[in-house]
Formats: structure tokens, C-alpha cells, sequence
């Protein structure tokens, strides 16, 4: 097969021929399918971001129709997820002796800055199959998904927060976490009073020989994480009741990477160096 054959096959099948690699080498810059979003979701007429929020507490949300059921922090992106349950007592009666279903997801996310969240916002309008429409009065910026008039599916940005919430059930409206989402993030001051949470050492233990685990504990400064991620290239590492364990796959030098969250989403991201028999 000649090369202008397989340049036209490459084409119509989708796959670059070999000797495409002599193009120059593509420029930085928005993909076709990022400009595509952007002119979707009208991006050039979304409003100002309001203020940044250095923390922003996720157990405080509270919504008149359902019972938080679960909360989780990832360490690793400051994000919360929460879990939903009705509140009616009928089903929580029904519910008493079961695992309660979960109707309503939320999800947020204390972004570095107003553009990383409007960034995520519109990564997460590109990842689903439908395409949502502007909901006002939620968030700086937001769109909805609907069944018939219930909300089933709402993602905005505001200020440095990016947040979503998912009906689970068809027959849910999620627009009442939304709102009240929406309401907590409003509330939220800029500014937060327990300052920067920051990782003040990785203290070593004893290590029992060469080639053991070496236990190490971590002290911060700024509040106590409710999450911890550590994680290092060539180890693994392990909670334990005393503070961590790290087994090495060959001695020296560990750069380790710290991630931890507090409840109010303040994170610290650092690396420390560990030096393992």
C-alpha cells in the first residue's frame, strides 16, 4: 500500500498515518473540543466569579427534606461528597433496620482559584451525554438537567468552590440540596479564621533493620486533617493507631507526598523526604 493510499484510509478511519509524526509540533492552547464547550455553554457571557473562599464547612449543609447519611473528604482534591437520605419519618421508620437509600448525591470542591473551578465546571459538562441548561440563581454560574420539572442534576461554579448534585432516583427533585448548597457557599466568609493548615514535619521512628517498614508520624499546624493521603514512587504506605508505616522497595532517599483536608476543606499538598535503611 503507498503512503497517499494509507494517508487517505488513515483519514476516513480516523487513525493518523505513520509519517504524520513530521508535522511541526502542535501548538499550546485550547482543543477543538474545549472551544466547541465553550461556545455551547456561552462561556464569554458568564459573569464576574464572587469571592474566594479559603475554607468552607460541608456538614453544615442542611436541607428541610433529607437526612445527611454520609460525608466523605478527599484529601488529595479538597473535595466532599455527601449522601442524602429522605427525612420523612415514615421512611426513616423503613429504613431504621436497613442501610438507608440514598437519594441525593452532592459533591464539592474548594478549587484553587475562580478559574480552576470554572475550569472543572465545564470539564464536567463535557464528560456527561446530555447537555444541561443555564439555572439562575444558583451559583455564580450553573446549569440543570431535568425530569419533567425536577432538577436532577445541577453543576456551578462559585467563587473558588465548584459543586454538583445528583438525583439518584428519577423521581427526585435535587434542586432543594442545590439551593441549599448554594445558600451555604453564599454564607461562607472569605476569609477563614483558623488560617492555613500546614504540614510542620514528618517525624521518622526506629526502623527494625534494614529492609523493615519505617514508621513516621506527621505533625500539622492549623487544624487537625479529618484526611490524609501519602503516597511515594518506589513505596507504599500504611495507617496504623501510632501514625504510618512505610515499606520501601529499596533503601535511601523517599521523596513523600502529603495531601490532607480538614473538615472545612483547608488543604495542604507538600513533599517531605524520608531516608529508609
Amino acid at each position: 500500500m503507498n503512503r497517499a493510499l494509507f494517508a487517505l484510509l488513515g483519514f476516513f478511519l480516523g487513525v493518523a498515518p505513520a509519517f504524520a509524526q513530521e508535522r511541526a509540533p502542535e501548538q499550546r492552547g485550547p482543543s477543538q473540543r474545549q472551544l466547541e464547550l465553550a461556545e455551547r455553554y456561552a462561556t464569554a457571557a458568564w459573569p464576574k466569579p464572587s469571592a474566594a473562599r479559603e475554607a468552607i464547612h460541608p456538614a453544615a449543609l442542611k436541607v428541610a427534606d433529607f437526612a445527611l447519611r454520609g460525608l466523605r473528604i478527599d484529601p488529595r482534591r479538597a473535595e466532599a461528597t455527601l449522601d442524602f437520605a429522605a427525612r420523612s419519618p415514615q421512611q426513616e421508620r423503613a429504613q431504621e433496620s436497613s442501610r438507608p437509600q440514598i437519594l441525593v448525591q452532592a459533591r464539592l470542591q474548594r478549587c484553587s482559584s475562580a478559574q480552576a473551578a470554572r475550569t472543572l465546571l465545564l470539564a464536567h459538562l463535557g464528560a456527561i451525554q446530555a447537555t444541561l441548561e443555564r439555572e439562575a440563581n444558583l451559583g455564580d454560574v450553573a446549569f440543570a438537567g431535568r425530569v419533567e420539572e425536577r432538577r436532577v442534576h445541577v453543576a456551578a461554579a462559585q467563587g473558588n468552590v465548584f459543586w454538583v448534585v445528583r438525583a439518584l432516583e428519577p423521581t427526585v427533585d435535587a434542586g432543594p440540596v442545590a439551593a441549599a448548597l448554594d445558600a451555604l457557599v453564599r454564607r461562607t466568609p472569605p476569609r477563614s479564621a483558623a488560617g492555613e493548615l500546614t504540614l510542620v514535619q514528618a517525624v521518622p521512628g526506629t526502623q527494625k533493620g534494614a529492609g523493615a517498614p519505617l514508621p513516621f508520624r506527621l505533625e500539622f499546624a492549623g487544624g487537625e486533617p479529618a484526611a490524609v493521603h501519602c503516597e511515594a514512587e518506589g513505596a507504599s504506605v500504611v495507617r496504623t493507631k501510632q501514625g504510618y508505616l512505610l515499606y520501601a522497595d529499596a533503601p535511601g532517599a523517599l521523596s513523600l507526598r502529603v495531601r490532607a483536608a480538614t473538615k472545612d476543606l483547608r488543604q495542604v499538598d507538600v513533599r517531605v523526604v524520608l531516608e529508609v535503611q
